[in-house]
């Protein structure tokens, strides 16, 4: 460690004293209106002698562990020592402030220990995000009910102890006539990737709900309706018309249509993900991609015509209705999708997508990747159908909605599924040929 080259040794230092400063900085703003003390020079000097204890380790091993005990104690004792005085000289200094003590310690010496400075950022940045959203966290457990910690005891449930149980090899399979052979075939399906499907849609459901129950102020319809449409974004639609049944407030209504649709898109892309190979997945990017930044476009400008406005999505974080339906649809789109591809042929593939990306995107997508795995369409034809489905998704939403405002008042909501039909053709004509 000695022979280190000067510029090796200045950036650990600079590393070191630079994490200590940060989240001095942080807890001195945090408490300009208090009287507790620490502060920028205290971090400063705690991330010092971590870089001196871990720089001369290697002569003495147990130096750091010294040091490291040290500061723990001397935390330790801010503590004891302000609680005792509490309610005769001043606050105390917070259990908070005091235990950053031994972890700035512990980061400042990563620096030394050769750790990677992205893994030493990125742990300052959530260290930095739990001390400045303290008051939002206390607001947040303390809001939490019962029947959110049994939902969150299921989610644990389904995606750790069951997902292991399941075989690698496990399939369901489906019985096909064959008229030509004059006897049945057997398609497999993966009932791993079946699972990995439901517990994806599960999780990003169990996240939506939290941010969709907490968000407030004017951005609060734009994420509501954006998180709302991971969850179900024709069901965000549906209860969007239903609480503004009244008003027909057609500026809410379009921003709450393209955020919600920009949601299930940004979905579907993830669930797409874990079910093609990595290569076909890069290949669909393009087109994808392109397509969520143009409903992001729209989404950005009906915000910035939009006041706020509050939907809730669902009473519970992980209802099991949820799970049990969406299991249901998506094994019935699969099932349905086998049969059309093998007897209707790839031309019906497509309009099957269509209708079934009406019913759940994530479904639809699903199903057309485990029939693309196992080899029952070729790479064109899926990726014209997960366009077509993501277009069926829209359109469902569209019909909805003229259903409730008239077809001459929903004209303006056509416009994003024309673009996404043009530009998902330019697109899709670009990366298959």
């Amino acid at each position: 460690m000695l022979d280190a080259s000067f510029f090796d040794l200045g950036s650990k230092l600079f590393m070191a004293i630079i994490s200590g400063a940060v989240i001095g900085i942080e807890r001195q703003i945090h408490n300009k209106y208090t009287k507790k003390k620490l502060g920028m020079r205290d971090y400063s000097l705690v991330s010092l002698l971590a870089f001196l204890s871990a720089f001369f380790s290697p002569q003495n091993p147990h130096l750091w562990s010294i040091a490291f005990i040290g500061i723990f104690l001397f935390a330790l004792a801010i503590f004891i020592f302000d609680s005792l005085r509490q309610g005769k000289e001043g606050e105390v200094a917070g259990i908070t402030t005091v235990l950053t003590l031994p972890i700035v310690f512990l980061v400042a010496s990563m620096a030394v220990f050769d750790f990677h400075f992205w893994l030493i950022a990125t742990l300052l940045f959530v260290l930095l995000i739990l001390l400045e959203l303290k008051e939002k966290w206390h607001r947040f457990t303390n809001t939490l009910e019962k029947h959110e910690i049994v939902d969150f005891s299921i989610l644990i449930a389904i995606a750790i102890i069951i997902t292991p149980l399941i075989p690698v090899d496990s399939a369901l399979k489906i019985p096909l006539y064959d008229l030509s052979q004059n006897h049945f075939v057997f398609q497999s399906i993966s009932l791993l990737t079946f699972w990995k499907v439901v517990i994806m849609v599960s999780i990003m459901s169990f996240c939506a709900h939290f941010i969709t129950k907490y968000i407030k102020g004017r951005h609060a319809l734009l994420f509501v309706a954006f998180f709302g449409g991971i969850v179900s974004s024709l069901a965000t639609i549906l209860l969007f018309l239903k609480k503004n049944k009244e008003t027909k407030d057609q500026k809410k209504l379009f921003l709450a249509y393209v955020s919600a649709t920009t949601g299930s898109l940004t979905k579907d892309l993830l669930i797409l993900s874990s079910v093609v190979p990595f290569v076909f997945f890069q290949k669909m990017l393009f087109p994808l991609v392109s397509l969520i930044v143009l409903l992001a476009s729209f989404t950005l400008f009906a915000f910035s015509k939009t006041p706020s406005e509050r939907v809730k999505i669902t009473d519970r974080p992980l209802p099991l209705s949820f799970i049990a339906k969406f299991s249901l649809v998506f094994a019935g789109v699969i099932i349905a999708m086998v049969f059309v591809t093998f007897y209707l042929g790839d031309g019906a593939t497509i309009l099957a997508s269509f209708f079934s990306g009406g019913i759940s995107s994530a479904a639809a997508l699903a199903s057309l990747g485990t029939s693309f795995e196992a080899g029952m369409i070729s790479e064109n034809i899926m990726g014209i159908s997960i366009v077509t489905a993501l277009i069926g998704s829209i359109f469902a939403k569209y019909i909805v909605i003229a259903k409730h405002i008239g077809i001459r008042k929903s004209l303006p909501f056509f416009t994003p599924i024309l673009l996404m039909i043009i530009l998902g053709t330019l697109t899709l004509f670009t990366v298959l040929g």
